[in-house]
This record gives C-alpha cells, structure tokens and sequence, in this order.
C-alpha cells in the first residue's frame, strides 16, 4: 500500500483578515492511493524459498499465499477482522513451513489494517516482527517497505523522530537498489518518492519549509522522470501549501495554478476527473485569495469547490464512471489540511469499505464551509458564517478529526467574539487550547492564544490580552504571519504602557516581516495585502512621535502608502518583471521638496475609523526644512447634534452636504476642514498664492476638494496657495524622471457616441445620456491647440486607444463611470467611449495600464475620475491607471460637475498653460476663472492636478 502524504500547515496570515484570524484550511493533496506505505502495486515480488519442502509443504504454501491475498480483499471490502483472521491463519502456515518472506507479509497485512483501525500499538508490533523476519532473509526491499509502514506507524503516534529515522533508513535502502539495475525499477521509483514524501511532509509540519521544499522538488523530478502527471499535480500543490505557509505568496499561487492546469487537462483530454485532487486545489486557492483580499476571487474558488463537492458525493453513492482505482487514490487526496493545522499528523484514516469515498468528500466539503464562513463573515453576514463553521465542526467531529477541530472550533470562537459573545468565545479557545496540547501543535495554540488576547482586549483587560499575545508569539514560528499579528498586538498594547523603545523594536521587526510577503505578488495582490497591515505603520509612528523622533515618523509614514503604486512605476520604467524600490529617507525626501520647488504636506492618519483618531502633519519646504504638528480632531469631529463621529464618516458627510449644494452647511464643513487640516499649519505655508503646495493625502483625505476649504476670512485655499495633489511623494518622485515631451500631439475627445451598460433594476442595458456641453469643449480645446477632436462615432475605444498611446496631451471629455461597472472591473472606474466590436466602449484601468503613454498630462475631463477604491495604496482608478501607464501627470476630478463650468474651466486652463507652461498655475487661475461665474465650490472645486506641474 501506498503512504498517503501529508500537506498541513497553520494558517498563512493568521490576523491581517478583516476576520482577525484566518480560518481557511488548505488542502494538501495524496501521493498515492492508498493509506499505508507500500502501495499494492509496488510490494516486492518475493520468492518463498522451501528447504526440501514435500508436496504437502508445497500445498500448504499455496494455501498460506491464497489466505493472504483473500485477506486483502476482505480488507478492501470493508472486513477488519476477516482480514485479520485469514492473515494470522496464513502466518501460522508460514511459521509452521519456515517460509520467512510469507511470514512477514502477513504480518505486514495484519499491521496494515491495525493502522487503518488506528490501533498504532497493534500495528507496530507486527511491522517490527515483520521486520525481524526480512532482515534475517537479507531482503531489502521488503525491508525498505517495512521501515515505511514503522515511519507512517510513528508518525501517526506522533513520535516524529522515530518516524524519521525509519523513512531515512527506507529512502537509504532504496537509492542503493535504483543505484543497483533492478529488476523493477518503476516500482523502486514510486516507493522512492513516496518515501520523500512523507520526509518532506514531516520536515513541513515542523516548519522547516526550505528542506520540505527541496525534498518536494526532488519528488517532482522522479514524478516528471515517470510522466505521472497526476503524482506532479499533487507534488505541485504540496509545494504550493509549504510557499504559501513560508509567506511566498506568488510561488504559491504559480504552484497552485500548475497543478489545477494538470488536473483540468487529465479530465479534458483522459477523461478522468480528479475530483478530489481539483477541488482541494480550488480550496487552497479560495484560502489564498482570502489572505490576499481578492474575496470576490476567493468566493469563486469556493463556489466551483462547492459544486464539485455534490458531485463527488452523488457519485460516489450512486456510482461512479471513475475506475475504481483512480477515484480511491483521489479521494485520498482530500486526507491533509492546512494552513490552520501544522505541526501535526493529520491524516483521517480512510474507513474501511464503500464509506472512504464520501467521508473524504465531507473532510473537504468541511474546509470549503469553512472558507466560506469567513467570506460570509467579512460582509457581515456572522449568522451564515456561524452556522457553516459549525457545520465544518460537526463533520469533524464525527470523523474524529481532532486537528480540524481545534481549526473550526476557534473559527467559531472568533464569530462568537465578533457577535459579543466574549465569555463564550474565550470557553471555546480555552478548549481549542486543550486539544492543541493533545496534538502538540504549537501553532494552533499560538491561534487560539491570540484570540483569547483579542477577547481580553475587547473586555479592557490590557495585561491579560499582552500575557496571551506573548504567548502566542512564542508558539508561532519565526517571521511567520501569524507572528506579524502578536508583534504588532504587542506594540500597540506597549505604547498603552508607554514602553516605546519596546515597541518601536517588536514593531519594526513587525514591518520588516510583513514586507517581505510582498516580492513576487502582482499588483492588486500587493494593494489588498497591504490594506490588511497598515496598523503596523501607524503604530509605529505612534511609538516614534512619543519618543520626539518626528523625521524617522516621517520615513515610516512615507513608507505606508503607494508602495504597491511605487512598484508598479519602476518596473514600468525598468521593463524588468520584480523591482521593489526602497522607501525614501529624509534626505530623499528633501530632495523632492528641493526639485519640485514646492512645500510638501504629508498627512498620516492614525485610527481613521475609530472615535479617537490623530493626526499627524509634516511640512517640508523646498529650503529641506522639516516641521510636525499635530491636529486636534476631537471638536472638529462633533457635529452640532450628532456627538463624535469617526473621520472617515465626518470627511463623507462634508462631500455629501457640499454635493447637496445647501450653502450655510457646506460652508461650515468647508471650514471645519480648513480647521482640521490647514489651520494647524498654515503659518507653515508659502505667502506667494504661486508658490506650489504639494499635498499628500491618506485614506478619506483623498475626498477632500482642498482648493475649496476656507478660511476665517472666508477666503478659499485655492486663492492663497497653488495646489497640486500625490498619493505619495515616491511617486511624485517617479514622474518627475520621467522625460519630457515624448509624445507628439494631442488627442481630444468629447462626446463620443455612449455605449450601453447594465444598471441595477433593469433587464436590459441603457444607454448613457449624451453630453453636448462635452463636445463644445472638446471642439474649442482642439481648436485652441490646432487640432482636431474625435467626437461621436469617431470617439469609438479602438481609435482613442491607438491615439492615446502617441499623444503629447490627451483630453477626455465623457462619462466617468465609478460604481457602474463593478461587473467587467475589479479596480473602480471606466470612461465611456464609441463601441468598436469587439471592444464594449468601457475603457478600464486594467486595459490602460496595459498600455504605454508618452504623455506629459492627462485630463479626465469627466465626472468620479478622481475617484475609485481609497487604500493604503491612494486611490484605486483611472487617475492612477494613467500615471501606472506612464503619463506625467493627470487632472482628475472628484464629483460629477456640470458641463457648462466644465467646459469654462477647461478652455481657460488650456489658455493659461500654454501662457504660463506650468499646469498647476494654469489650473489655479482656471480655478479663479470659473469661480467669478459659478461661485458654488461644486462648479469648479472638483479637479485637482496629480504628478507633474511644468513642462
């Protein structure tokens, strides 16, 4: 019989989920089919050597050999004891003919079983007997098998070291026979790697990734020697689940998806289906996807796991057109879990007879629960997260898979602290913690102590919660993620205790960590990732601010934004596939303030959402001269009537009041954002209204239209300050490297004949209305600048892409769409445009960062295109796009405005640079413009320049 392997590990980012603590579990897929270390095809083929034996001796070994053979049959058919039976009469016949080798396949049968019973004490006994009797006939083979069947004994007593010794003596055993010519090679091979296998399964749960890798890696090799292609898919996966458990999240995903290719090509072209193998790589991706914050992509996963799952069950008790053998080796290889389990044996021992199939399938179905009660959780849907988890919960239970307990249990313990069931959910980690100890598994411990940590946090209980995280930390492997969660935990709760040498030390090793899961990701995966562990820089800037270290702060706070951005830019400019540039120092920093000639403002926002939010301001001038303050937030963020409310809410509300045009209102939440963001350092800002001020937005700051905040004397900061905006000053960096008039010409385009979209509440899609006010403009800015204007059916997607890619200038005056189409784009925003077949007319960012631009400056001339997703990483949507693909700066706008101050405001900022040649004064008089006509904020506050100012 063949060793089914093992590929268990904790969970990959144990805290960084918006759940708290991961509780997806990813599925390590079988190396064979089935349970035991020698597989039935490969056991050796042994001679029964007689001395001087008579006919009746010779019919007694015939009977004993057809006893042994009867007795796997029943052993396969479900009959534990028949088996026995016949194996214990044909060992007598053995030992009563002296026939050795005979002996102790008997003995290796009743073992086999005895381990499938889990009655481990039994099954040792007969392998080390059997052993005994293949050493004294020096057959080295069946040595080699005996050791696998003691290394698997062992390892599911959980002696570890014992389990290794015996697989080592195996793996020793056979390289010398493959080494030697033998008579049968192919089955030396397949115990060879069944036997690196299960060393690199153990290697794995003791967390020694790299050895696990290489031994995996090896595996492959022989797999790929023998063309078993789906012995790759599972050597594949295995090795995805240990990156993925080493925090090397694109080395996991690369081996995830050869693996499900392997097994979707077996179904396509040899007609078999693998439904077991395919479905725990669907979960292993969903899990993935789940720590990266791709949850649409995660729900899809587990949606396709989930339908093969009815599938596998369905057919296996009605049948199957699945060979036998095929499809017992399949659902083999449901029997291991991670990431939430490591540092264990995990096998669930197949049941006997025509049961193994669909508890293999309810092992899986289980996990797929699992995932999707973290999803359901995430929304907030905690009553449907709750009962899948305790669904998951009870399968486990009832396969008396205590591993996969101490996962689900502290899953439910998790929603039962997010329902504000703390005494409960403390009791179940409590329990968790118990079975842990059971199994020795230091990292699920390490879980269930951070959650007890959560729930004395959330009872106040500062000491316990710190007690319990520094415990956790010390269960959790080194650098793992789950570590980053108890490091960050503990900064946090030392900078309560004012211990901030202590804290700034845990939290930079915190950060060093959690950047060091980023190489390899691709540029969405970086954005949700990094989403997940911005707490660890705002702490971090707390601790640095309490010890008067304001400019190390600084380099920090620069540090938390647009890195994923920042990436994105250099390997643009590199063309090399993997480039993550360093954040700046303080003296790069000074050195952007010195070549933009501009006075940097970079806010950081600490505790956005909650109700005692900090602010922290730096202002660099060109000069290098770097001064903090801090904003008081707490009067400012209590409206009349409405007691405190969180940042976030407070910066959507003044948008919502201004965009409802009610003066009186929008005034004074016009000038409580002066109060809150300006007021603290405007004796810090240029007295020239043409000395650039470069802000550096976070979070719902983004929002803010800056041009229109005002003073006490009324007066807005668009008519003392010329403004420009960046998501980060490295970016800003970035584009003022990049050359100058590269590309030749404009294009301009109004109006284009408007495609049709799907809206919600209707069947079918509409067309979006047309904007004639756009075409005026886009008529008046192409004959401005001596050019002519794609308007109507000539603005279709396929010429303004073609033009876009050569043009100096490119102005887009159309809809821009935002929450319209979430349907074809994960990243928020699109600009409509003419359909040409097949293009849909909706230009998204995804297919304008696939382009190379040459432009100095684009301007969306539409509405919502200074707006989309806010993260750590700025703002997800068209205005980033366009800096990504490679222009020099873009103006973009915040709100919808009407065509006519559009238009006006358009041609006078046209007019203004071609005089000036710098785009920031240009907009600013643009600005002042349109504000002696259209004095409402909301007709010409709305657009705001991002990236370079002159030519």
């Amino acid at each position: 019989m063949a060793h089914f392997l093992p590929s268990n590990s904790r969970p990959l980012w144990v805290s960084l989920l918006l759940l708290g603590l991961s509780s997806g579990l990813f599925f390590g897929v079988a190396e064979s089919i089935k349970a035991q270390p020698i597989s039935t095809r490969n056991k050796p083929k042994l001679a029964y050597p007689l001395a001087q034996v008579s006919n009746p001796q010779e019919e007694q070994l015939i009977e004993a050999v057809y006893l042994n053979q009867e007795a796997e049959r029943l052993y396969h058919q479900g009959d534990a004891q028949g088996a026995i039976a016949l194996y214990q009469q044909a060992l007598a016949i053995f030992r009563q003919i002296n026939v050795p080798a005979g002996a102790g396949r008997s003995l290796q049968g009743i073992g086999e079983v005895y381990l499938a019973l889990q009655q481990e004490q039994e099954a040792l006994s007969s392998f080390q007997e059997a052993l005994k009797l293949f050493q004294s006939i020096n057959h080295p083979e069946s040595i080699a098998y005996t050791q696998q069947y003691l290394g698997q004994t062992y390892e599911q007593l959980g002696d570890r070291t014992q389990a290794i010794t015996h697989y080592q003596q195996a793996r020793q055993i056979l390289e010398q026979l493959r080494r030697g010519n033998p008579e049968d090679p192919q089955s030396i091979r397949t115990s060879l790697i069944l036997t690196e296998s299960a060393l690199a399964a153990l290697a794995f749960k003791q967390g020694d990734y790299l050895p696990a890798i290489t031994r995996y890696q090896t595996v492959l090799n022989l797999q790929r020697e023998a063309d078993d292609k789906i012995g790759q898919a599972y050597t594949l996966n295995n090795l995805g689940v240990v990156y993925a458990n080493a925090s090397q999240y694109a080395l996991a995903l690369d081996h995830y998806h050869q693996a499900l290719k392997i097994v979707r090509d077996l179904a396509n072209n040899a007609r078999i289906r693998y439904l077991g193998a395919e479905t725990a790589i669907l979960n292993n991706l969903s899990s993935l996807c789940l720590i990266l914050g791709e949850i649409n992509q995660a729900l899809e996963f587990s949606a396709q796991a989930a339908t093969l799952y009815q599938t596998w069950i369905k057919g296996s008790v009605s049948g199957s057109n699945i060979p036998g053998l095929e499809l017992l080796r399949d659902a083999l290889s449901q029997s291991y879990l991670s990431p939430q389990i490591i540092h264990q044996s995990l096998a669930i021992r197949p049941p006997l007879g025509d049961e193994l199939n669909v508890n293999f399938a309810r092992a899986g179905e289980a996990v797929n629960s699992l995932n999707l009660a973290q999803i359901y959780a995430q929304q907030g849907e905690l009553n449907q997260a709750l009962e899948l988890t305790q669904n998951a919960l009870k399968t486990y239970q009832e396969l008396n898979h205590q591993p996969a307990v101490v996962v689900s249990l502290n899953q439910l313990g998790q929603i039962y602290q997010q329902l504000g069931q703390l005494e409960r959910a403390m009791a179940i980690h409590e329990q968790a913690i118990q079975l842990a100890n059971q199994w020795s598994d230091g990292e699920s411990k390490a879980q269930s102590y951070s959650l007890l940590a959560q729930a004395y946090n959330a009872q106040q209980k500062p000491e316990q919660a710190l007690k319990f995280y520094q415990q956790s930390l010390a269960e959790y492997s080194p650098k793992s993620a789950g570590s980053i969660l108890a490091q960050n935990e503990i900064g946090r709760l030392l900078i309560a205790q004012k211990k901030y040498s202590e804290a700034v030390q845990i939290l930079t090793l915190a950060m060093d960590n959690f950047e060091a899961l980023r190489p390899g990701l691709n540029d969405a995966q970086k954005v949700s990732l990094f989403e997940q562990g911005k707490t660890i820089y705002q702490h971090l800037q707390q601790a640095l601010i309490a010890q008067n270290q304001e400019e190390k702060a600084l380099e920090i706070a620069e540090r938390s934004r647009g890195r994923a951005f920042v990436d994105l830019l250099a390997r643009l400019a590199t063309s090399q596939p993997q480039v993550n540039p360093p954040s700046p120092t303080v003296a790069q920093i000074r050195q952007v303030a010195q070549q933009q000639q501009a006075t940097l403002v970079e806010y950081s926002l600490i505790g956005e959402n909650s109700l005692n939010p900090e602010l922290y301001i730096w202002v660099i001038t060109p000069e290098g001269k770097i001064t903090f303050r801090q904003s008081r937030l707490d009067q400012v963020l209590s409206p009349a009537g409405q007691g405190q409310v969180p940042l976030t809410r407070f910066v959507e509300q003044s948008r919502n009041i201004l965009l409802s045009q009610r003066k009186q209102q929008s005034e004074q939440r016009l000038t409580d954002l002066y109060q809150l963001l300006i007021e603290p350092i405007a004796d810090l800002l240029p007295t020239d209204p043409e000395k650039k001020v470069i802000f550096v937005p976070q979070g719902s700051l983004f929002l803010v239209p800056f041009p229109a905040l005002r003073d006490e004397q009324n007066q807005y900061l668009i008519e003392r300050h010329t403004i420009l905006t960046t998501p980060s000053l490295q970016v800003l960096s970035h584009t003022h490297q990049l050359p100058k008039r590269r590309g030749e010409g404009a294009l301009i385009v109004g109006n284009p004949t408007m495609p049709r979209i799907a809206v919600a509440g209707s069947s079918t899609p509409v067309s979006l209305a047309p904007l004639p006010g756009a075409e005026t403009e886009a008529k008046a800015i192409a004959t401005a600048l001596g050019y002519s204007a794609l308007i109507g059916d000539g603005a279709t997607e396929k010429a303004v892409i073609q033009q876009m890619q050569r043009a100096r200038i490119i102005h887009l005056a159309t809809h821009g769409l935002l929450d319209e189409v979430k349907q074809i784009s994960p990243t928020p925003g699109a600009l409509a445009l003419a359909v040409s077949p097949p293009d849909d007319g909706l230009l998204t960012p995804q297919e304008i960062l696939s382009l190379r631009l040459n432009a100095d400056l684009v301007v969306l001339s539409a509405c919502h295109t200074g707006r989309g997703r806010i993260t750590g990483d700025g703002v997800l949507g068209l205005s980033r796009a366009f800096l990504g693909a490679g222009a020099r700066s873009t103006i973009v706008s915040l709100w919808a405005v009407p065509d006519q101050p559009t238009a006006s405001l358009m041609i006078e900022f046209y007019a203004q640079w071609v005089e000036k040649g710098d785009r920031a004064l240009a907009l600013r008089q643009a600005m002042l413009h349109t504000l002696k006509d259209y004095p409402d904020p909301t007709h010409w506050a709305a657009f705001t320049l991002i990236g370079e100012a002159q030519d």
